[in-house]
């Protein structure tokens, strides 16, 4: 199994850091100084996108660490209820959430009051997996007629397709939408692929004794781009 060259440490430390500076300096000001001469905290809802998991490391660090208690703030973490983060901070019931790419993109064009205010993996975390006994399936463009297990993200599919296309093949195969069951039905054989954060699911694949075979975009010639990144309510940072 291909692994990710990005290591658990250095997203530790970099979303830390990152995490920590930026609620600090957005719930910063005058009213935060007032807050702290009464020993107030600035509520800070945090909508996750998933499961906790790598992606979070820095925001669980920073709260075990008591970064955002030392700055005055109380992060109020909302586990994730198959509600997108986006329509959350969108509708003021979060001030920050878990985005990626695409989908904030999309969102935003749609009018969504979101503004992108980190980038927390700059380069593409996913990559497409089959199970690693797959002899039929030596690159993305073997996937053309098989059957994609997606998360109903409009994003994914058109991802998808370009992958395969970048790599040879039509980009023509069937997607079911099937959320955080994709990964069992992978396993179970019931899908022929889908795309795992290799630093989170790939690793718990590995622990599961599933042995997968992973194929990264950029492989084939796909572009690179960010993927995942924290979005806040813009009218609640301006």
């Amino acid at each position: 199994m291909k692994t990710t060259s990005i290591s658990l440490r250095t997203i530790a430390a970099a979303g830390v850091l990152a995490l920590a500076t930026l609620l600090t300096s957005c719930a910063g000001g005058d009213e935060a100084e007032g807050e702290s001469a009464s020993n107030a905290k600035t509520t800070v809802r945090f909508a996750l996108d998933w499961t906790p998991n790598t992606n979070h490391t820095g925001l669980y660090v920073a709260l075990n660490k008591g970064y955002f208690e030392d700055a005055g703030i109380d992060v109020e973490i909302l586990p994730f209820n198959n509600s997108n983060p986006e329509v959350l901070v969108d509708a003021g019931q979060a001030e920050f959430g878990i985005s990626f790419q695409d989908t904030a993109s999309m969102s935003m064009a749609s009018g969504a009051d979101l503004k992108s205010v980190l980038a927390v993996e700059q380069t593409w975390a996913t990559e497409v997996a089959v199970l690693a006994d797959r002899d039929d399936i030596q690159s993305p463009a073997d996937l053309d007629g098989l059957t994609f297990g997606g998360f109903d993200n409009p994003a994914e599919t058109k991802t998808m397709q370009g992958v395969v296309q970048s790599a040879g093949g039509d980009g023509e195969f069937e997607t079911v939408t099937l959320g955080t069951s994709a990964y069992e039905a992978l396993y179970s054989g019931d899908v022929d692929f889908t795309v795992p954060y290799v630093a989170w699911e790939g690793i718990e694949a590995e622990h599961r004794g599933v042995d997968l075979k992973t194929f990264a975009y950029t492989d084939y010639g796909f572009p690179d781009a960010y993927q995942v990144l924290v979005v806040g309510n813009n009218t609640w940072l301006e």
